[in-house]
């Protein structure tokens, strides 16, 4: 329309695109794209224009190679991209099947631009390949009904600037790069959500001689990723030894220590 603005809707049948879809508005501004339908497939370019949106909005999502490409090229054009899952319906770019509600994400995504990925499934949402972050984009994730975040075989997300958004069941997440600097914000605030952006090795670190990381209250996610060459050493009289110096009310997830 005259806003910029592209729905494709079928409610109760198939949605196929396999062409070009371009929205813009009457300035140039980014537009707006909707797809959605009871099933729904899209290939070929879907282009909002940057600081445009495109919704997806599809019951299990499974994000192939072909959508893979789709997907990573709108956000190349700066396109915000929003896969959605819902109880009665599922379409998007990929393989739409029968099932929770979950978004899986089993092929590789990454754009170099301030574009914004949400995951919003019905379930839960499986990450079985890299998703990488390589400007200042963000990622909001929002798993509902029982659902979770997991990260299988490869997956991972992976943010080059610490300063991107990152958004979790609307719990905004600070990242960081290192053992380090995880320790000294925990000891500043220890209630907040942390989550590590890439794998990082502690070699150059040395050796601790007390749990690297503070008493925690808050959320950690690794986002998949992996601290190696790792040391703790002591002699001091205590129970345990471990990363984190006990954790009792936070939680710490898809790390690899």
């Amino acid at each position: 329309d005259v806003n910029g603005h592209i729905w494709l809707t079928s409610a109760g049948g198939n949605m196929k695109v396999s062409g070009t879809l371009i929205a813009r508005g009457a300035d140039g501004a980014g537009g707006r794209i909707e797809t959605s339908g009871h099933t729904a497939s899209l290939g070929g370019t879907v282009d909002a224009g940057a600081g445009g949106r495109w919704l997806i909005d599809p019951v299990t999502l499974t994000v192939t190679a072909t959508a893979a490409n789709t997907i990573n090229n709108a956000l190349n054009a700066d396109t915000n991209v929003t896969l959605k899952t819902t109880k009665t319906s599922s379409g998007g770019p990929g393989k739409e099947s029968t099932g929770n509600g979950d978004i899986v994400v089993s092929s590789a995504l990454s754009w170099n631009t301030t574009a914004n990925l949400t995951l919003k499934a019905y379930h839960s949402v499986v990450i079985k390949a890299p998703i990488a972050v390589k400007a200042r984009g963000g990622v909001t994730i929002d798993d509902a009904r029982g659902g979770m975040l997991t990260f299988l075989q490869d997956g991972s997300i992976t943010f080059a600037n610490l300063k991107s958004d990152l958004l979790i069941d609307n719990q905004v997440y600070t990242l960081v790069g290192n053992v380090k600097t995880l320790a000294r914000d925990v000891a500043d605030f220890n209630t907040r959500s942390y989550a590590l952006a890439a794998d990082y090795n502690a070699s150059n670190d040395g050796t601790y001689t007390q749990w690297p990381v503070p008493s925690f209250e808050g959320n950690f996610e690794g986002l998949g990723h992996t601290i190696s060459d790792l040391k703790v050493t002591t002699t001091a009289a205590i129970g345990g030894i471990g990363f984190f110096d006990g954790a009792d009310s936070g939680t710490i997830a898809d790390l690899k220590l």
